[in-house]
């Protein structure tokens, strides 16, 4: 059997292929068998669940990180939301002018610090060039 499988080996090496259906299948089959016999095989799919797990770990990682953008933005628009319902409550008294510009500045306060924490999670040309002056002078 086994002479018969080596000249088999030597057929299909030498050749385009071997002459008969049923030569090629005997001979993929022994050819699978040697190949599962010395752990070819088993060290292939390894690779590949090894492979697989690491592209889930990426998808979860980018998942989580868009998640986090989501709850910040989320949170700057309640933050925004908030001073201006105040901001215009107080602009009806005589100092509203000055609480108004306040408010504008920590709202441009937390603008910033959200673009640099999305700056830096995310590494986007888009996102740098919209911040202010002093936010880019940091990031240099």
């Amino acid at each position: 059997m086994r002479l018969r499988m080596r000249n088999y080996r030597k057929q299909y090496k030498n050749t385009i292929g071997l002459k008969s259906h049923s030569e090629q299948t005997t001979f993929l089959a022994y050819d699978l068998h040697i190949k599962k016999q010395r752990g070819v095989i088993k060290r292939t799919n390894f690779a590949l669940v090894v492979a697989i797990s690491i592209v889930l770990f990426v998808i979860i990682i980018t998942i989580t990180i868009n998640i986090n953008i989501i709850i910040i933005i989320i949170i700057i628009i309640i933050i925004s939301s908030s001073s201006s319902s105040s901001s215009s409550s107080s602009s009806s008294s005589s100092s509203g002018s000055k609480n108004n510009n306040n408010n504008i500045g920590c709202l441009s306060l937390i603008l910033d610090s959200a673009i640099l924490f999305l700056q830096s999670t995310q590494k986007s040309k888009y996102l740098k060039s919209n911040l202010s002056p002093t936010a880019q002078r940091i990031i240099r």
